[in-house]
Order: structure tokens, then sequence, then C-alpha cells
């Protein structure tokens, strides 16, 4: 969306079902009125209802169903992340395609999506599977400059974030499973994975992906994962728009990391031990046999051993 569409739709927005001459408008953007007429014909041609009427200008009516760049942007309620949409019919990876935008100076709060992944990959490269217009498979643009050793807190954070907003659509509680992956009902919904870019100690920019089973069905998931996995239809026997699930993840991370970023990740902590499906439980992770006792203040899994020892566990997979 150009600068002046975006500042004329945020412009209908603050003016819910009042009319706005084009006279008016084109003064607020100061710009001309053929370019706010310009500005209202592209909206409309992209499923935006705007009402003309002489002598009293243009009005807001209703916004597109269809999940689109300026539709996603309409319904977005923050102020940074989600505010630069790249949404694609399909990609082999949007964690490939952000890092480009990274390369060409994209801003922070920057998403890529796609209606289709062909070659999505999770952690430790394994492949990510999604039906077109099914899932989600979207990336986000973070530029924390943190320490490279607490880099793995984002993917907490993000797990947490993700997890608020799938049971504020759904009404399904969520749990999280080390180290990063969101279940409903003990099986996989959502996945995320961090990778970064670090100089040389320091993260200085993040790419956070996400991929999350919507409306595929778990019969539709291949044979070796229907009984690891589930989606939000599955769980709850309806489907749900992919672009409110979007806007919802969207103004949840950036609640949270405005709290990291002001009071660190101690609260991000609590709250991720509050949805953890291993504390309290017995786990074999990297030679060691133990209990799971929480988060270190790094972000490591905490896991004490029968000796009495307690070992921090980084990214990896535990089995219990």
């Amino acid at each position: 969306m150009s600068t002046i569409k975006r500042r004329l739709f945020a412009l209908f927005q603050a003016h819910p079902g009042v009319f706005l001459s084009g006279e008016e408008a084109a003064k607020e953007l100061e710009c001309s009125r053929a370019a706010i007429w310009k500005h209202v014909k592209e909206l409309q041609s992209e499923g935006f209802a705007i009402e003309a009427v002489n002598r009293k200008g243009y009005r807001l009516v209703s916004v597109p169903e269809a999940m689109t760049e300026n539709s996603l942007l309409a319904g977005m309620e923050t102020t940074v992340f989600g505010q630069f949409v790249h949404l694609y019919e399909a990609l082999p990876s949007t964690q490939t395609r952000l890092l480009e935008l990274v390369q060409q100076g994209a801003p922070e709060g920057t998403i890529v999506l796609t209606n289709e992944q062909t070659s999505g990959r999770g952690r430790l490269q394994r492949a990510w599977h999604g039906g077109k217009n099914k899932n989600i498979a979207m990336s986000v643009l973070v530029k924390p400059n943190l320490p490279l050793h607490i880099a793995p807190q984002l993917t907490l954070l993000m797990a947490v974030a993700v997890a608020d907003a799938l049971e504020a659509v759904t009404d399904v509680s969520c749990q999280i499973k080390w180290p990063n992956d969101v279940h409903m009902s003990t099986k996989k919904v959502a996945g995320i994975l961090t990778e970064t870019i670090s100089e040389p100690d320091r993260v200085i920019a993040a790419i956070i992906g996400i991929g999350i089973n919507v409306n595929e069905p778990e019969d539709a998931f291949p044979e070796d994962i229907r009984n690891k996995a589930t989606s939000l239809v599955s769980q709850t026997g309806k489907e749900f728009s992919r672009m409110a699930v979007v806007q919802h993840i969207c103004s949840s991370f950036e609640r949270l990391y405005s709290a990291y970023r002001v009071e660190g990740f101690d609260p991000i902590r609590l709250l991720w031990e509050a949805r953890a499906e291993t504390i309290g439980k017995r786990v074999s992770v990297q030679g060691v046999d133990g209990v799971v006792t929480g988060l270190s203040t790094n972000g490591s899994l905490k896991v004490k051993a029968e000796n009495g020892i307690e070992h921090q566990v980084y990214t990896t997979d535990i089995g219990h």
C-alpha cells in the first residue's frame, strides 16, 4: 500500500461512518484532490466498499473479507508489527523471502505471508506441511539488538504470543512444548522457527517463522503425522479467517515484545512456564534423565537430574 493510500485509509478509520470531502482529505494528506480520487478508486478495486456522494465526499463502508495486503493492514491494531505486509500467492519459503527484504532495508515489524509454501522448513530443517489457502505460513522481522546468548528468548516469546492469539480466536486451551511447538489437546497446531542475523556477539535482526494449521482437517495431513498434529478446524469443527488469526498474532506479539523490551524476560518466562507441557515431567535429553523445573533467565530449559544437579538445555528435542 502506497504512503498516501495508507494514510487515506487511516483517515477513513479515524472517522468511521463519516463523509470526508476530497478537499478535506487532500489538505490533511498534503496532496491533490485528483490523487485522493485516484486512491479511492484503487481501494474500491481492491474490495474496499467506499461510498462516494456529490458535495459530501467519501466514507468507508466495509473492508474486504479476503486476505489481501490491504485488508490485513485495515484490521491491524498495531503500530509496528504487521504495518508492512508482503503477501504472496506462493513462495518456497517465507523465511528466505523475508531475509531478502532485510537485505533491502526492510523495517522492524515487516511480515511476509504466502497462501502456499512449497519448501517450508521447521527446526532442524524438517519439512513443514501445509495445504494451499488452508493454513498460515508467515515470517516476522524483529530488530532487537540483543546479546546473542539470549536469542532463544525470542522463540519462547513468540510461542506465548501464538498460544495467546489462538486461544483468543478459538477459545481452546493451548500448551507449549519445548522448544518451539504450540499444542492443542497434546497435538501440534503451530511451530516456530527463529533465524538470526548477528554481528559479532549481538543479534541485529531475527526472522521468526510461524506455521499454523488452520482450516486443514487432520485426515488431510500426511499419514505419518496424523497422530501428532492437529488444526483449528479439527479442534473446533469450524473454519476460521486466516486474516483474523494473523492480526491477532501481530497484536499479541507486539504487546508481549513491548513488555519484554521494558521489563526483560522474566514476565515472559512466567507466562511460558504457565503453558508448558513439560514442567514437572521426567524427560530424557542430551544424555540427562531428570525432571523439568522451568526456564532459566537466558531461555534455556532447566532439567534436574536424579543426583540433584540442575542442567541447562538449549535447542533440542526432549523425550518423555
